[in-house]
């Protein structure tokens, strides 16, 4: 349970921090395009029944490789003169990871508000999908909103 406690505590903190709205679309690089793709691939292989460490042993192996995909995006996005999307885009893809992640612990524990974090998952990885096909990062205001649902539900 412990876990789970420090996530929603953290989750505000990741909402809070991303770049939200933005004003006119950024472009984004191909490359973030590409990876963003590969990126989702990876978080949707998380199965739904891997909510917990201790039971399924993939979880810790998934978050490994998510790490590592993120430090080799984080080598590219370190150079000069990228485009203007391309940093906002890897918060966004972040923030799809973890609402996937928070939708696996509350569906293994048949949580009550598993519908939630299926909803803020889906609202995120949306996002996500539809900016590395249009190469343009709109900003993450549905995803955001979708999260906050899922860590404050209404009664």
């Amino acid at each position: 349970m412990k876990p789970f406690i420090i996530t929603v505590l953290l989750a505000p903190a990741l909402v809070s921090t991303t770049f939200t709205q933005t004003r006119k679309p950024l472009p984004m690089s191909n490359y973030m395009r590409n990876v963003g793709l590969i990126y989702l691939e990876a978080v949707e292989r998380l199965p739904l029944n891997c909510g917990d460490e201790t039971v399924c042993e993939y979880r810790s192996q998934w978050n490994q490789n998510m790490r590592e995909l993120e430090d080799r995006i984080l080598l590219t996005l370190n150079e000069s003169k990228r485009p203007a999307g391309d940093t906002p885009y890897l918060d966004l893809l972040r923030t799809a990871k973890y609402a996937r992640s928070m939708y696996t612990i509350a569906y293994s524990r048949k949580d009550d508000n598993r519908m939630a974090w299926m909803r803020a998952y889906s609202a995120c990885y949306s996002e996500a999908h539809t900016a590395a096909m249009d190469g343009q990062y709109r900003g993450q205001a549905k995803c955001d909103a979708a999260i906050e649902a899922a860590i404050h539900p209404q009664p």
